[in-house]
């Protein structure tokens, strides 16, 4: 990198794009300051990073220099190497130190320094890390100054590097920010703009802008001219001090880029751009966003621009000119508002939108019902901020959400074709409806009916409590039903009374209806506490009367001693249905119970401390003997006479043995 006296030198790039064949060329574009800006302190401007360049032999550098006093040269801004290499990361007049890797293409930091009366070759300064600059597009702000004869290097207000260059002014030299494609040996490759701005000087310790500036398209010192340089330089609108450098644009040189002109200051709470300076009798339009968001729910919303100055512009609309014939200050002015998001899961609600601090909003549903299904609706319960009226009035003083609170009903619909129904309406969800019919039976004459059944197939009761949770269409369905007159028999054909049936319909009466055109099985019959097995079955075609015989039996006992006389004996027996009973059968000896299911009887029987056991079943009588006292003299007789006879028999068998 080279300094430059009145004529201007390149950026020593040869090291970094070595082996580059016939390297000669420093094309340098920018802006040169006028002479109201010589004897300064130092120079500052505003640089774009933009990259990647199209490099095809030599580097792209863009920077702020300027030849001092004493004839020595600074500057500093970045460069995109066109190849990768190794660099030194610092050197002076007694040599390098460090080292770093420069990629091709990645922009770097750099600033750079020729002492007076020393060589104008070589690379004397600093180099940083590769994309060091901050991402593409961003403007950095680069400077250098002097503090006594001590010149000190900044990118961002972070010092780069400092050198003592003999002097702490430039004299009569003055500021250049310049675009230069250097060390490259053709015209061909294609510069991307980038934008300079706020090209300024430091005097007495005060930063002040260049007041004026020149165009310059031209060369570096020692470069060779043959090839005419492609790259041209253009202010940008009509802002002062406010320029870009690039392929593509104007190639005059030496024209005025800029003068001093008018500032237009831009006041405002939230950033809105546009301050600047600008050409006298200039026409600048000026804007602003009609909102600016302020975070969740809350946002500023233009108002209007307050202007002060001439040619300033006072009004309402966010685009307007104001005409630059002296210096302005636009105020734009901005009211908060907030956003109420009124929500509901049913129906419409009103509320809901941005509304200015302070203002007052009226919330609300405009129905407490919402039909929300067949069979189905929402019924409003209140907000979620705890009001409980359809619609509330709120000061907006911050962002507001609230919602619309519902419960869900069901319609509960019960019909018949005969009587009335009860029940139907709307219910809560889980709420208990109690649904029941006036006239379960509808009799036709003594032995016919209509019955209910069911209550759509799914309730069989005709009184039922049913807990809601959906939309319930219960229609009472009936049928015809025929009287059965059942009458029961015991096994004798006498008719005994038997309190149910067990039956293909269940536990039924003795007078039961049953649907027509059904078959009635009889399983069993429940009489005397026990159910005895039966097997009938009929064919339901009209009323009808029907006997059924069961097994019921009377249960015949006879007591009675070995010589047939009858003894009372004591009889304990349990019965086919788990019962157990105690008995005399009486001076007659005789027990008979009647209507014993299944005749079924076991147990004993107890006379004189005999115990005998009894058994009967399916009506069979049983008689039990016992020995009574007459019985036991009588054999005890018997007895002793035969005893006598036999000893007498064998005293006559010893005398005729004798």
């Amino acid at each position: 990198m080279k300094g430059f006296e009145l004529l201007l030198a390149g950026i020593v790039v040869v090291v970094i794009a070595a082996g580059m064949p016939n390297a000669q060329y420093w094309f340098q574009s920018g802006a040169i300051g006028s002479q109201n800006a010589s004897f300064n302190n130092g120079v500052s401007a505003l640089i774009q990073t933009i990259y990647p360049q199209s490099d095809i032999n030599g580097s792209f550098g863009f920077w702020i220099g300027e030849t001092l006093s004493n004839g020595a040269f600074a500057q500093v801004g970045y460069e995109v190497p066109n190849a990768t290499a190794t660099y030194p990361e610092s050197c002076n007049t007694s040599g390098c130190t460090g080292s770093v890797v420069l990629h091709a293409g990645i922009p770097i930091w750099f600033w750079e320094y020729f002492p007076a009366g020393g060589p104008s070759s070589g690379f004397y300064g600093g180099v940083g890390q590769n994309d060091s600059v901050g991402p593409n597009g961003s403007f950095n702000r680069f400077s250098f100054e002097s503090f006594g004869n001590t010149w000190y290097f900044y990118m961002n207000g972070k010092v780069l590097g400092s050198v003592d260059l003999g002097t702490p002014n430039s004299g009569a030299f003055t500021p250049t920010a310049f675009a230069e494609y250097a060390d490259t040996y053709d015209n061909s490759a294609y510069m991307k703009p980038v934008i300079f701005s706020n090209l300024s000087i430091y005097k007495n310790g005060i930063l002040q802008p260049v007041p004026e500036a020149y165009t310059y398209v031209g060369y570096g010192k020692g470069s060779d001219t043959a090839l005419p340089n492609p790259y041209g330089v253009e202010e940008i609108g009509n802002r002062v001090n406010y320029f870009e450098v690039g392929s593509g644009l104007p190639l005059y040189n030496g024209t005025v880029l800029w003068r001093e002109g008018f500032y237009l200051h831009i006041d405002s709470e939230y950033n809105v751009s546009g301050s600047g300076e600008y050409m006298s009798a200039s026409s600048v339009r000026i804007s602003a966003p009609q909102a600016i968001s302020l975070g969740t729910g809350k946002r500023a919303l233009f108002a209007g621009w307050k202007g002060y100055g001439p040619g300033s512009y006072t009004g309402s609309s966010a685009n307007a000119t104001v005409y630059m014939a002296g210096n302005i200050t636009e105020q734009a002015e901005w009211k908060t508002q907030y956003y109420v998001n009124v929500t509901t899961p049913y129906g419409n609600t009103y509320g809901s939108g941005w509304y200015y601090n302070g203002s007052v909003d009226t919330i609300g549903v405009p129905n407490i019902v919402t039909t929300i299904g067949y069979g189905a609706r929402a019924y409003f319960a209140g907000w979620s901020n705890g009001a409980k009226s359809l619609y509330f009035v709120t000061s907006v003083t911050h962002s507001l959400n609230v919602s619309a609170e519902w419960d869900i009903q069901y319609l509960v619909s019960a019909s018949t074709p005969y009587g009335n129904a009860s029940g139907s309406g709307w219910y809560y969800n889980g709420s208990v409806a109690h649904v029941y019919l006036s006239e379960p039976y509808i009799y036709v004459n003594s032995s016919t009916r209509i019955a209910f059944v069911s209550w759509s197939g799914v309730y069989a009761n005709s009184s039922i409590n049913v807990t809601v949770t959906k939309p319930l269409a219960l229609n009472a369905e009936y049928s015809k039903q025929y009287l059965v007159d059942i009458s029961a028999l015991n096994s004798y054909g006498n008719i005994i009374n038997v309190t149910s049936f067990n039956s293909s319909f269940g536990i039924i009466n003795t007078t039961p209806y049953i649907d027509v055109g059904n078959r009635l099985y009889l399983f069993s019959a429940y009489y005397k506490g026990a159910h005895m097995p039966i097997n009938y079955s009929y064919s339901i075609v009209a009323p009808m009367s029907i006997n059924v015989t069961l097994p019921v039996y009377d249960v015949a006992i006879h007591t009675m001693s070995f010589l047939g006389t009858p003894v009372n004996a004591t009889v304990s027996l349990s019965f086919y249905n788990g019962t157990s009973l105690n008995f005399s059968t009486g001076a007659g000896g005789n027990l008979t119970l009647l209507n014993v299911p299944l005749g079924y009887a076991y147990g004993y029987a107890k006379y004189l401390g005999f115990m005998s056991p009894v058994y009967v079943s399916g009506g069979k009588a049983v008689t039990l003997f016992f020995i009574t006292v007459l019985f036991a003299v009588v054999v005890s007789a018997a007895i002793i006479v035969i005893a006598v006879l036999i000893a007498r028999l064998r005293m006559g068998m010893k005398r005729q043995k004798g």
